[in-house]
């Protein structure tokens, strides 16, 4: 997964007669942050996680807090649309 994450890249646009930059093209994102949030829900729970427990604990806290920060990102661009 983190291979998957390596050369994701945002591009934007500034509104007009604005500050507020628009995400271009971020349904890919959306899409692979979920995929990868349900793959790692599957191993949180998974018995044989073992040594691995902090590791997959981290990524999810990491891919949650992306998600939240992809939502709010998007109700703003909705807002100033």
């Amino acid at each position: 997964m983190y291979s998957d994450w390596k050369d994701v890249m945002f591009d934007f646009n500034i509104l007009k007669n604005s500050t507020v930059l628009i995400i271009k093209n971020f349904e890919e994102t959306i899409n692979l942050n979920d995929e990868h949030i349900g793959i790692t829900t599957n191993l949180f729970y998974s018995p044989y996680k073992g040594v691995f427990n902090e590791e997959i604990q981290s990524w999810k806290d990491t891919l949650e807090i992306v998600s939240e920060s992809l939502e709010n990102w998007m109700k703003l661009q909705i807002t100033y649309m």
